[in-house]
């Protein structure tokens, strides 16, 4: 009798506990459903600020262009300026593409457009620091921001370039050969001189990729455009040396950015909220160091 009570005991008990563990499992992943859904509900803001940013430039003539069928020319250009020890080097997407994009990319970005040079940006950031180094008269304060896209060709987001390119005016079939090159790779592992597993990757750009710099940049516009978008409506102030001269806000070099903010009413780093939450979650978008000009009237805390 005292056996059989004790055995409905630990029955009794068991079952309590295994029902306050389903309960505390229920309740977590109820927890971790609202989560996701916040976190959805905020990138899908980001997405439309971002979007709204941007313009349509890509025109009727250029997307016919893009889309006609390539010619055997085309692919023998493509084959010969690969070398033997190195990666691919320009195909005839790229050769197609690279001839749009400087309509669609702001002067902002320099780098791997045809008749722009990175060594650009790197001069007019240097002259523009220069005068912020040196500028000691004037009651508004600006600062000079360096952030750093930590790992930003993996953790670019696909259905955001896809967004981007549609709404620069590329066509709907153009988008999707781009996107089935972007999505179509897959990883192995090296384990032991053995090649083993492959894995999908749901994001990101491949390195070495002749076409990856110029996905990269269409999603870099994003940032140029916002912040383009916010010194218009006057949320942001850019940066000029002399009066008369227009203002500078922002360069970027390929992952990597300079901006040239006043310091009065917002910070540059509440500026980029919305686009770190859609190229690069979660939050990477590091500023790694700051140069403040001498007539600046208030702390900087970031």
């Amino acid at each position: 009798m005292n056996h059989s009570s004790h055995h409905t005991a630990d029955m009794l008990n068991a079952k309590k506990i295994l029902d306050d563990l389903l309960e505390k499992e229920e309740m977590y992943w109820q927890q971790r459903a609202r989560v996701d859904w916040l976190k959805t509900g905020i990138e899908n803001e980001a997405i439309n600020v971002t979007l709204a940013a941007i313009n349509s430039s890509i025109i009727a003539n250029m997307n016919v262009s893009l889309l006609q069928n390539f010619t055997l020319a085309e692919v023998e250009d493509a084959l010969n300026s690969m070398a033997l020890d190195k990666s691919p080097g320009i195909d005839a997407i790229v050769s197609r593409f690279k001839k749009v994009l400087p309509v669609a990319i702001s002067q902002n970005q320099s780098a791997f457009l045809p008749g722009r040079f990175i060594i650009d940006n790197v001069l007019l950031a240097f002259e523009l620091v220069h005068c912020l180094k040196n500028k000691k008269r004037g009651c508004l304060g600006y600062a000079a921001l360096k952030l750093d896209m930590s790992k930003a060709f993996d953790r670019v987001e696909w259905h955001f370039l896809e967004a981007v390119m549609l709404k620069m005016g590329f066509a709907t079939k153009w988008v999707e050969f781009i996107m089935r090159c972007a999505s179509s790779s897959t990883l192995c592992f090296n384990i032991n001189g053995a090649i083993k597993g492959s894995v999908v990757p749901q994001r990101g750009l491949r390195q070495g990729d002749p076409i990856s710099p110029y996905l990269f940049l269409i999603c870099s516009e994003g940032l140029s455009a916002l912040l383009c978008s916010e010194e218009i409506i006057g949320h942001l102030k850019g940066f000029s040396i002399s009066r008369g001269t227009p203002s500078m806000s922002h360069l970027l070099f390929a992952d990597d950015s300079l901006l040239f903010v006043m310091l009065l009413k917002i910070l540059a780093k509440q500026l980029v909220e919305p686009y770190r939450y859609i190229i690069m979650p979660p939050v990477n978008c590091l500023i790694r160091g700051k140069l403040l000009c001498p007539s600046l009237p208030i702390p900087l805390t970031l």
